[in-house]
């Protein structure tokens, strides 16, 4: 026996030691002595302010007092039978959602369907532990650093991972061009070579550059384009240099050149 709930105010009561509930003794066990919760049958235990565990329940939530039978699963305020998962949990009956699981698979619920009990969910998508990245599903050959997994149309460079659009020059990702082991920004490359900035390509097949006038910048060497345009417009395959608000374009209307940008959508 032990004495259960003793303090200066109050002498406690002589219980069992599973029936000590606080001030009180518990005809069956306690469930929780903080406010004297008794469970009644063989194996219940307390669940918020109710006892599970009879005919093979168990507690899902405690914060919600929500006991599942064996094999279901909690779902907000409701339970979802055995052989379903919780997709939507909540406090409204009529928004909850339980997936109904394939055979075997009795893992979480993954989108639509269901993940094997080896598998965890990515999105909607299933896949084992061992091929993650970072937590998300990724075939090994792809996880980079064990954190990023650079899956096509992506692709590793060096120890990064480039967008499909991107290069990769020296071992870093490029938006350019690359000459001679460094990223050279489209506008400055020139065959072998990559202008200064402030110069403009002058013969791409020996890599010539020359420098422009001050407060200019060097053109792309695209057919069409001036050689230089002023710092902060736009190089455009008319020959212009278009200033804001034009931009460069061909409108659905008419021919490459600097038009307002409502002109260039088509």
């Amino acid at each position: 026996m032990v004495c259960s709930g003793a303090r200066p105010d109050f002498a406690g009561v002589c219980c069992r030691p599973e029936s000590a509930c606080g001030d009180y003794c518990c005809a069956g066990t306690c469930g929780d002595p903080a406010i004297q919760l008794c469970c009644h049958y063989a194996g219940e235990t307390g669940c918020g302010s109710v006892c599970c565990g009879s005919n093979g329940s168990f507690c899902a939530d405690a914060a919600t007092s929500l006991c599942c039978n064996a094999g279901g699963e909690g779902c907000g305020f409701l339970c979802c039978p055995a052989g379903q998962r919780c997709l939507s949990p909540g406090s409204d009956p009529d928004l909850i959602i339980c997936n109904v699981c394939p055979a075997g698979k009795t893992g979480p619920a993954c989108g639509t369907t269901c993940c094997g009990a080896d598998e965890i969910c990515d999105g909607d998508e299933c896949c084992r532990a061992d091929t993650t990245c970072g937590g998300s599903c990724c075939d090994p050959q792809y996880c980079l650093n064990g954190n990023n997994c650079c899956a096509p149309p992506s692709h590793a460079c060096g120890g990064s991972c480039c967008a499909p659009f991107q290069g990769c020059c020296n071992g870093q990702c490029c938006d350019g061009t690359c000459v001679g082991g460094v990223c050279c920004p489209p506008e400055r490359a020139c065959g072998s070579a990559c202008c200064a900035d402030g110069w403009t390509c002058t013969d791409p097949a020996n890599g010539t550059c020359q420098p422009c006038g001050a407060g200019e910048k060097g053109c792309a060497p695209v057919a069409g384009n001036p050689a230089c345009c002023a710092t902060g417009t736009e190089c455009c395959a008319s020959g212009d240099c278009c200033a804001s608000p034009l931009v460069c374009c061909t409108p659905p209307f008419g021919p490459t050149g600097c038009y307002p940008q409502a002109s260039c959508l088509n």
